[in-house]
């Protein structure tokens, strides 16, 4: 069937994505035994994401190539043992503009990090930071003390502390300890960011045995902390807290996680002092770590939980980009016991996946967003108003996305086929399957001469296929006029309809 040439062009105003699935469990190993810890980073160069494993039982830290950039992982490459390795991240240490490795590991107390001797994923043997941290938990690089290079923090839970590393020369040789708090009664996690507005890195951490979620402020911006100031010690056993802008004011709230009640959240008033806001929900079992991630692309922080007891990997958008948020949103709940979670795009489609580390079934995986990918997803489409007035766009010479389609007055005035959607400089991005009838049949096409068809009643929201588009999802669309081989001509039954999803 070939196409008509006339065409409906239709302006846009603007987009709110608005995502709310994700893939199957994609495997990337099950030999990480006892896995505690998952990190995402550009191990070897080459522009994707590979990643990173820490396991206790079998005290591995290792790393696993993107091979293909879409998420194909190659097999496990250790880097070293570390017993009961309990936590790794990836930084540049040294100032070669690659990526190196930190580890924790709790059996022998130590906070050390690994050489990429190549910028390729080649690693040097264990250069050892500390072994004074007693039962080392958690480890991440930051520039505490403002030179510019990246010093390391580390928590352990035996001794309750905090304490940081400084990177004296930024090459990689570091300072002795400096101890931040002993009351983080069995350390969890912690989060660095600029609490305080004064343009340095503050710290916050969670404590299990005291209920504590707490911050540390770094009162002169070179790596001087101030007392443990507690924001919070009411809910029970504090096992994560995250650094991020849940209100959209510009300073840093936080995503706090309790082991027997779910995750919460507290506004920040720009100067670290915090509010409770409100529970976001209460329904995960057990819950291990919350982070925060833009899911569906709208621009604003959604939450992320994992949690142990039911082995659920679990989203929550914030509704209005002011810290309201909607029901669980199940990821996974085939990850057992999952103990970490981490938010990345590994498949390099601009969205944000989710990766996991699971301590049961010794896995590291991750759950692709399908709904903002170019394999496609679905929307629906819903008449919102009356016909609107028309008058005419032309591709290119609009404010904001341009989606043209080809219309066929003779089948049908409400039958339209998709081609394609274009930028302000008319320049094709991607087909678009977008139909737009109050009733009767749709035939929606690819650039190829093979309809879809559906059949919808008037008012009744229709599920349409949205390949690699998930920036209009939710945007208000208007058919506002029809151009004929570049001539403007008004369409009479243009209507207003809202891309959402379902």
């Amino acid at each position: 069937m070939k196409l008509p040439q006339a065409g409906v062009a239709l302006l846009c105003a603007s987009a709110v994505a608005a995502a709310d699935d994700f893939g199957p469990e994609q495997v990337i190993t099950n030999l990480a035994d006892g896995a505690f810890s998952v990190h995402a980073a550009d191990l070897d160069g080459d522009l994707d994401l590979d990643v990173l494993s820490a396991s206790g039982f079998d005290d591995k830290i290792a790393w696993y190539e993107n091979t293909d950039g879409l998420g194909t992982y190659g097999p496990q490459q250790l880097i070293a043992f570390a017993d009961n390795a309990t936590s790794v991240w990836a930084a540049d240490l040294d100032g070669d503009l690659d990526l190196d490795v930190l580890s924790a590991s709790s059996g022998d107390d130590t906070i050390a990090w690994y050489e990429n001797t190549d910028g390729l994923g080649t690693f040097g043997p264990k250069q050892v930071i500390s072994t004074s941290a007693d039962g080392a938990f958690s480890v991440q690089a930051a520039d505490l003390d403002g030179d510019l290079d990246l010093d390391v923090v580390a928590g352990s839970f035996n001794d309750d502390k905090l304490a940081w590393y400084e990177n004296t020369n930024g090459l990689g040789s570091f300072g002795s300890e400096q101890v931040i708090t002993t009351i983080a009664d069995f350390f969890q996690t912690m989060s660095i960011a600029d609490l305080d507005g004064d343009l340095d890195l503050d710290i916050l951490s969670a404590s299990a045995l005291d209920d504590k979620i707490a911050w540390y402020e770094n009162t002169d911006g070179a790596g001087t902390f101030g007392p443990q100031q507690v924001i919070t010690a009411v809910l029970d056993i504090a096992q994560t807290v995250f650094a991020v802008d849940f209100d959209g004011d510009l300073d840093k709230d936080l995503l706090a996680g309790w082991f027997n009640n779910g995750i919460g959240w507290f506004s920040n008033d720009g100067s670290g002092n915090f509010t409770f806001q409100s529970l976001i929900s209460t329904v995960p079992l057990g819950t291990e770590n919350a982070i925060a991630a833009d899911v569906d692309g709208d621009g604003d922080m959604d939450a992320i939980s994992a949690s142990g007891n039911d082995d659920t990997v679990a989203w929550y958008e914030n509704t209005d980009g002011l810290g309201t948020f909607g029901p669980q949103q199940v990821i996974s709940t085939t990850a057992d016991f999952v103990q970490l979670v981490f938010a990345a795009d590994v498949d390099g489609d601009l969205d944000v996946d989710v990766l996991a580390a699971s301590f049961n079934d010794d896995e590291i995986s991750w759950f692709e967003n399908v709904l903002c990918s170019a394999s496609g997803a679905s929307a629906e489409v819903v008449r919102v108003g009356a016909p609107a007035n028309p008058s005419a766009f032309l591709p290119g010479v609009t404010t904001g996305p341009v989606i043209c389609e080809t219309w066929d007055p003779v089948i049908d005035h409400t039958t339209f086929f998709p081609t394609a959607v274009f930028d302000t400089v008319g320049l094709a991005l991607a087909p678009l399957n977008l139909p737009f009838p109050p009733a009767g049949t749709i035939l929606c096409d690819f650039f190829s001469f093979n309809p879809i068809l559906f059949t919808v009643a008037a008012g009744t929201p229709f599920a349409i296929p949205f390949p690699n588009q998930c920036n209009l999802v939710g945007v208000s669309l208007c058919s506002q006029g029809l151009s004929t081989d570049g001539f403007a001509v008004l369409l009479t039954n243009a209507l207003d309809l809202t891309v959402g999803t379902f």
